[in-house]
């Protein structure tokens, strides 16, 4: 019998299959170099795209960690909700509007945000591995999906201050979730049960100052 070239396994192939992936805080650091021009979320997710859905849900709530101008966090946040959405219905890739795809991000205030954002992720993930994990993939998924998905809707509301802290413990369960660590998993939790309260008592005081208003001018 004759044989044919593909029946040969190819061992650069079969080393890249086992070579496990590259950090991600290294894949955060190639972004700004994207050829892409300009360079937008679809491009960005497009990186990642190979990864976990942890990963990417990790690199969206970076994304909004940064500060930005007025009105960033609706458009940035968009897809930390969308994502989550789909990790809670099961699926195993991600879909992004095209409006929300399409957004372009500016490269140099992106890069250089980063260079803040990328030393805190080297740091930690030197801790991350996998241990005390109690969940299926498909539960742990639900499980960081239904906390994300409420996050995320936190993050894209006007909240003074709320940002940072909410997408921070979206980060966490990303990492977390990509790791299956049990221990990052609770740090997580505990963040995000941070950021619920403090988001609850300020739409709780911006409705008591509402109401105060109202029925001082009545």
């Amino acid at each position: 019998m004759t044989a044919h070239a593909f029946d040969a396994p190819d061992p650069a192939a079969a080393e890249a299959l086992q070579r496990p992936p590259e950090p991600l805080s290294e894949t955060l650091r190639k972004l700004p170099e994207l050829p892409a021009e300009p360079l937008t979320v679809r491009a960005i997710a497009d990186a990642v795209a190979d990864r976990s859905l942890g990963a990417i849900l990790t690199l969206f709530a970076i994304v909004n960690c940064i500060p930005g101008p007025p009105g960033t966090s609706f458009i940035l946040g968009l897809p930390v909700v969308i994502v989550a959405a789909q990790m809670l219905a099961g699926q195993r890739t991600v879909w992004l509007p095209r409006r929300i795809a399409d957004i372009a991000i500016p490269r140099t205030g992106f890069g250089n945000s980063l260079a803040r954002i990328l030393p805190w992720l080297t740091y930690v993930e030197r801790f991350l591995r996998p241990r005390y994990w109690p969940f299926s993939r498909l539960a742990a998924e639900r499980l960081v999906g239904i906390v994300s998905l409420l996050l995320g809707i936190i993050i894209v509301l006007p909240i003074p201050l709320g940002n940072g802290v909410t997408a921070f413990a979206v980060a966490l369960l990303g990492l977390a979730l990509s790791e299956r660590d049990g221990l990052w998993l609770l740090a997580g939790l505990a963040v995000a049960a941070m950021a619920t309260l403090f988001a609850g008592s300020v739409i709780a005081g911006a409705a008591w100052a509402a109401t105060a208003a109202m029925g001082a001018g009545g």
